[in-house]
């Protein structure tokens, strides 16, 4: 409201504020409720947590792999099917488009589970 306002006119000496000119969101925690138990895709995968299990596929021989893979996918995709937008997440999006702000998204989610996203929006 007003006295919010206020308080950040305070600090920009008066200035208006620097028009927005973008916003860039992370999906897990911040546009979707977490669902994904990377505790268990980890112990599925073989994977110590303290490294990088994408990072780690490209280490592994080609059967192992395919079999992480699998395992990464088919955890997201339950995480996909199960998926809950962050309160307010759909009116924000709806409320930064109106304004014509531009919007974009940094995940290392599957494409698939990014489509689910944007379908459910």
């Amino acid at each position: 409201g007003a006295p919010a306002l206020r308080a950040f006119a305070a600090t920009t000496g008066g200035r208006p504020p620097p028009r927005l000119r973008g916003v860039v969101f992370d999906m897990d925690g911040t546009l979707t409720v977490p669902n994904l138990d990377f505790g268990e895709m980890y112990r599925r995968c073989g994977v110590p947590k303290e490294k990088d299990v994408l990072a780690e596929l490209a280490f592994m021989p080609p059967q192992r792999r395919a079999e992480t893979a699998a395992i990464i996918e088919e955890m997201e995709a339950e995480g996909a099917r199960t998926m809950v937008l962050m309160p307010g997440a759909a009116e924000c999006a709806r409320f930064l488009a109106a304004k014509g702000v531009p919007m974009a998204m940094v995940t290392r989610n599957s494409a698939a589970t990014v489509r689910e996203f944007y379908r459910r929006l």
